[in-house]
């Protein structure tokens, strides 16, 4: 032993003493838990006879009854977990104890191999359960493990199965089937692991402790929001699409239309209104959102390689990724299951929930299944031909109306001509909506300059997403097929596609989103007219200014004029309504059924209008902001609520975001 190795042999004496000290201790605690777990099974034994009895248990009581064997379980799969870490440690202890005080070859009495302080070493060759480990043929450890702890574990699994039985009440049920399953699972797992692998938990929680002594115990800024970070995976679990949940006003029409379609209409209560929450909740933020989910699973590679993928905002590129949204997509899907099973209390619409949930996951696997086909035929032969376009779009357009019918069926059962009609309608609508957004994402793989399309961006490939090329040929633009870097794009003072307000550019050609718009109002005016009142025998006027329209829409205009086209088209289809109510004067014309007719007549230049001056990037943009309004509007309502006073008002945004945009409109 070296002389200046003193103070540090004391060091190590002391943790080693310490160390044994929390193994004493150890024992002492795993013993008391051990036994509380038995008292906590009595327990449950004792409720297990009174409900056998017929006492009456509040059923909140009958579903957390398992957690008392829960919690002690924990709590020692939690000791055993740390006893592990404290063996690998106490052995690292006593090898480097024994080569500072010499005794790395002495043996201990007449035992070869027996060394000094080496007491953890011997205690783990005995009761280690390790892949690598010499073992004794029997040790305590192999019975608590082999054999206590599987039977522990098996006891509490059929007392929290009796419990779900007994608790009578599917809402309770699906809770703590799941809760319980996944904890005894976890448990089971954990212990494994733990036994069997704990040379490679000790390791990387040892790398673990590398980087946490690599850095200071202050606390550490928070940091600044940077736009070329991609989106957290908590954010994206949270609400994958942001800006697709506006697309659930579908739904509300579908119910609106098919109350409206009764004879009597009556208003809804404050139960209809929670219902309609509840189906909000369950159809978009749920379903449809789990639906984008496997979606951004499928198109993973693709959406990491496009021009704007940050701002896109698609599955977060992390290891294991895409394994990690399957398990929320399931847990959205039984989520949804839980909320329908609720008895909620039946307003004055009669809402069926239930009927709804099974019509929505229905439609949106067919269609989801249907699109991923398209696509995989597309990325297979590398191109998109008039066929497979007319294919991705006969099923892209499927959303509108899909959702349409969830509304529908909802509060009716059965569909009419009308309902068809309407769904006919929002398809075109869909049409036109997916086809101007893969114009200007397709934009985004190009080089622009003020007059449209110039070059292809050398660092882009659409291989993948043929689509989107054919959607801008089929819009009359000039695909160009040089390509150009990014120094030569600044040379010739080119912008990226992304940044380019690409609508107004367009050249006068029959663009999908004008058979789209056109379909709109041939299908849907005459519809309006009958939710408003109008009868068969009187709705001439209307049918004539819906096919005008119709027809106006269907003109291959030029960008610039698109959005007056449609304006007019909807202002014909207003002077046709109006026509018939000065002509027909009809009784119980109500706002709200002329307010259909408006809405009918305005959503195709509202539409496009809202599509007209944007940029891809911009967009992006958007979707961002309504994450962030939503976070704004839920500590404004919170800070309401708390009676706290409102923020002072800060000084103007210098993010990212805000520098473009003010730089965008100076120019």
């Amino acid at each position: 032993m070296r002389s200046d190795d003193g103070g540090e042999l004391e060091s190590l004496l002391l943790d080693y003493e310490q160390a044994r000290e929390d193994e004493r201790q150890f024992q002492t605690i795993q013993a008391s838990v051990i036994a509380l777990a038995m008292t906590a099974l009595s327990i449950l034994g004792a409720i297990v006879f009174a409900i056998e009895e017929g006492t009456d248990i509040p059923k909140p009581v009958i579903a957390i009854a398992p957690m008392i064997v829960l919690v002690p379980l924990v709590m020692i799969h939690h000791g055993g977990a740390m006893a592990i870490m404290r063996s690998f440690y106490m052995r690292a202890l006593e090898r480097t104890i024994r080569q500072r005080v010499g005794f790395t070859g002495s043996d201990l009495d007449a035992y070869p191999g027996l060394r000094p302080i080496s007491y953890t070493e011997l205690s783990m060759a005995i009761e280690s359960l390790g892949t690598g480990s010499v073992r004794a043929k029997f040790s305590s450890t192999h019975a608590i493990v082999a054999i206590v702890y599987p039977t522990v574990l098996i006891v509490f699994g059929g007392l929290a199965g009796y419990f779900v039985v007994a608790v009578g009440s599917t809402p309770w049920r699906m809770v703590m089937v799941p809760f319980y399953s996944v904890a005894s699972i976890l448990l089971l797992v954990g212990t494994i692991r733990l036994n069997l692998r704990g040379r490679e938990n000790f390791e990387q929680y040892v790398d673990i402790l590398g980087r946490r002594l690599a850095t200071t115990l202050r606390r550490q800024p928070r940091p600044s929001p940077d736009d070329s970070k991609q989106r957290s995976a908590t954010s994206y679990f949270l609400l994958p699409r942001p800006d697709d949940t506006v697309k659930g006003v579908f739904v509300a029409a579908g119910v609106l239309a098919a109350v409206l379609h009764r004879a009597e209409a009556a208003s809804p209560d404050r139960y209809d209104l929670i219902q309609l929450g509840v189906l909000w909740i369950v159809v978009e933020y749920l379903v449809y959102q789990a639906r984008y989910q496997w979606n951004d699973i499928v198109g993973r590679r693709e959406d990491a390689a496009a021009p704007s993928a940050v701002g896109r905002g698609r599955l977060p590129d992390f290891p294991g990724n895409q394994h990690v949204s399957w398990v929320v997509i399931v847990i959205r899907l039984y989520l949804a299951a839980v909320l329908l099973n609720v008895p909620w209390h039946d307003g004055t619409w009669g809402l069926s929930l239930t009927r709804g949930f099974w019509s929505a996951l229905c439609l949106y696997l067919a269609v989801a299944i249907a699109y991923e086909a398209i696509r995989w035929w597309l990325r297979s032969t590398g191109t998109c031909t008039p066929v497979q376009m007319g294919a991705l779009f006969a099923v892209v357009g499927l959303g509108y109306p899909a959702r349409f019918y969830v509304g529908w069926s909802v509060v009716e059962s059965s569909t009419t001509s009308a309902t068809w009609l309407m769904m006919l309608a929002l398809w075109g609508l869909g049409v036109s909506f997916v086809a101007l957004t893969w114009a200007l994402e397709g934009a985004g793989y190009f080089y622009a300059d003020g007059d449209g399309l110039a070059a292809r961006r050398s660092d882009q490939d659409l291989a993948a997403k043929p689509h989107l090329e054919a959607v801008l040929g089929s819009a009359g633009w000039q695909v160009p097929s040089t390509e150009v870097d990014a120094e030569e794009a600044r040379r010739r003072r080119l912008i990226p596609g992304n940044e380019f307000r690409i609508l107004p550019s367009a050249p006068p050609h029959l663009a999908p989103w004008h058979l789209g718009m056109a379909l709109w109002f041939l299908a849907a005016g005459p519809i309006a007219g009958r939710l408003a009142g109008i009868s068969e025998s009187s709705d001439w006027a209307l049918i004539l200014a819906s096919v005008a329209a119709a027809t106006i829409a269907a003109i291959p205009t030029s960008g610039a004029f698109t959005r007056h086209a449609l304006a007019a088209g909807a202002i014909v289809v207003l002077v046709g309504y109006a026509t018939w109510a000065v002509a027909e004067r009809p009784d119980g014309l109500t706002w709200l059924r002329s307010l259909v007719v408006v809405l009918v007549a305005l959503v195709p230049a509202l539409v496009y209008g809202s599509f007209h001056g944007l940029t891809y990037a911009r967009s992006r943009e958007l979707a961002k902001g309504i994450v962030a309004q939503l976070q704004r509007t839920a500590v404004a309502v919170y800070a309401f609520i708390s009676g706290d006073p409102r923020p002072p008002k800060t000084a103007a945004a210098t993010g990212p975001d805000t520098v473009r945009r003010r730089a965008r409109s100076s120019a």
